[in-house]
């Protein structure tokens, strides 16, 4: 463990009791509640920070800019016992949002947690679990989402001209901490939501810089953006990575050459059909 992270989880807080809102109250701020304990662990787990440091993505600013969080699988000590009147009523809400199943189970557990609020209200997440070698019953990628998602870091849509789209936040993040702010993701999911075709639609782009990693679904994925932007003025591009390696797997092999990194993202070509 770097000396930066044993100092950073020796001066972490004591975790406090976690008081969820009862039914009546509304939902969204029973999520809030929710990851923003899990932001807390973050800096309590040695675990999640090693992974973030790998990855090149261990920057206190910009995990506290996006509200980065993790899931320790601590969230139902903090709850009445499960059998209780009292804990059978503050599991409710959490069930209902999808944010623990009915075993009791956290649905991120295990997981760095990457949300996207409104207003301080949590509309969408995107879970990485950090073990290297998971159960068949886990998967390594978890989405969560409201009817009202978008995309991730929406608000660079329409404050820029040309935008870069990824498929994870945990790329976008990686092309931020690269000093590429013009970035949106998707939640790591296989298309985009209606709500994410809209803002596409509505943003005026001059250009949409799609960077993705050859196999899997991204020939259709780009087909379905061609398809949407084509009544557009928007010019489609895309940036090809190999198979099986992602935006962040990228900067780890360029070692976070900045220089390099901004060299990849410079060959960018339009897109023309089937051209993965």
């Amino acid at each position: 463990m770097s000396a930066m992270i044993q100092e950073r989880h020796r001066m972490c807080c004591v975790q406090t009791p976690l008081a969820i809102e009862q039914p009546h109250h509304p939902a969204g701020h029973t999520a809030q509640q929710v990851f923003s304990y899990y932001q807390k662990c973050l800096w309590q787990s040695s675990r999640a920070q090693c992974y973030l440091e790998e990855r090149g993505l261990l920057d206190k600013a910009l995990l506290q800019q996006f509200h980065i969080g993790f899931c320790d699988r601590t969230l139902h000590r903090q709850l009445p016992v499960a059998k209780s009147v009292a804990g059978q009523r503050a599991r409710g809400p959490l069930r209902q949002l999808g944010l623990m199943r009915p075993s009791g189970r956290e649905t991120f557990e295990g997981a760095i947690v990457v949300p996207a609020l409104c207003n301080g209200m949590p509309l969408a997440a995107y879970g990485r679990r950090v073990t290297p070698k998971l159960a068949s019953r886990c998967v390594p990628y978890i989405y969560w989402a409201t009817q009202e998602a978008g995309l991730f870091n929406e608000l660079v849509i329409y404050r820029h001209r040309h935008v870069y789209l990824c498929k994870t936040p945990i790329e976008a993040l990686t092309l931020i901490k690269a000093g590429i702010n013009n970035v949106v993701s998707c939640w790591g999911n296989a298309e985009l939501t209606n709500n994410q075709w809209q803002q596409l639609s509505d943003a005026g782009l001059a250009s949409l810089t799609v960077v993705i990693n050859k196999g899997g679904f991204a020939q259709q994925f780009i087909e379905q953006l061609r398809s949407v932007t084509r009544e557009l003025p928007v010019m489609l591009r895309y940036i090809a990575l190999p198979k099986r390696c992602d935006l962040n797997a990228a900067w780890g092999k360029l070692s976070g050459d900045r220089a390099a990194f901004h060299s990849l993202l410079a060959n960018a070509r339009p897109y023309l059909a089937g051209a993965l």
